[in-house]
Formats: structure tokens, C-alpha cells, sequence
């Protein structure tokens, strides 16, 4: 599973991503945490807010600094969706 971490502001795109790190404890996949921070990447991802997280190339939260027990509950709805 992909995550990635869109924020424009580099100290919070980090924490963020650490965040969604360290929730991923809750399934058991193998997971890779990216970080994007780059105005021209972020405009050609178009999110509609930001920060966003991104699973998969599809935008799973965006305007919210999520906790880690939130992003815990994407991972969840996301692991079952896919084993359905």
C-alpha cells in the first residue's frame, strides 16, 4: 500500500507522514510513506485541500491534520475494502 503525505509546509508534511507511519501497526500490509512538498507536484495532484493523504493514487482525507487513530480507521476501511 502507498501512502502520501501532500502538505506545502515541509515541518508539518513530516509530522504527518511520521503519523501515518507509525498507524500503519494496525494491518498487515507492507507499506510505503511518501512525502510530496513541492508546489508544481502538488498542483498536478490537485488536491482539493491540503494537507491531504493519498492511498493508492486515490485522495483519502484532505484539509484536516489527522490524528494517528484517524488514519488508523482509513488504513482499516481501505485494508477490508480491498479484501472483500
Amino acid at each position: 500500500m502507498k501512502i502520501t503525505v501532500i502538505d506545502t509546509d515541509k515541518e508539518k508534511c513530516k509530522a504527518l507522514a511520521r503519523e501515518a507511519a507509525l498507524a500503519t501497526t494496525v494491518i498487515p500490509v507492507t507499506f510505503v510513506v511518501d512525502e510530496i512538498t513541492d508546489d508544481e507536484k502538488i498542483k498536478r495532484l490537485n488536491p482539493p485541500a491540503l494537507p491531504a493523504i493519498v492511498i493508492d493514487g486515490k485522495i483519502k482525507s484532505s484539509g484536516k491534520y489527522l490524528t494517528k487513530e484517524e488514519i488508523k480507521e482509513i488504513y482499516k476501511e481501505e485494508f477490508e475494502a480491498a479484501h472483500k
